[in-house]
């Protein structure tokens, strides 16, 4: 039996990386994303191509690594469904560690 298609979670991290290299802004490439934002290149990677959703402390970080906020990247609706599958702990751990950012 075939593997079902698998969909991609789509964001725009590509395309921010792209406008930072034509600006010549830092960070443009996906190993200065990963370092600026402290997180794997295979992570940046792999968010990039849309193979998952990131953990929501990682995507604010690649959102603070490139001057943005989550929901330039992730389009809102996605990112408020994803919140709704989160613990309540986990939701009010997380809105305080980035509550300056929201």
């Amino acid at each position: 039996m075939d593997d079902p298609v698998k969909a991609k979670v789509p964001n725009r991290i590509s395309a921010m990386l792209k406008l930072r290299r034509n600006m010549k802004a830092f960070p443009y490439s996906l190993s200065q994303l990963a370092a600026s934002a402290d997180v794997s290149r295979n992570t940046v990677w792999n968010l990039a191509k849309g193979e998952y959703w990131p953990k929501l402390d990682t995507a604010y970080k690649i959102a603070r690594a490139l001057n943005t906020t989550v929901y330039e990247i992730w389009n809102e609706a996605e990112v408020i469904s994803f919140l709704r599958e989160l613990s309540e702990a986990e939701q009010k751990r997380i809105m305080e560690q980035f509550k300056h950012e929201i």
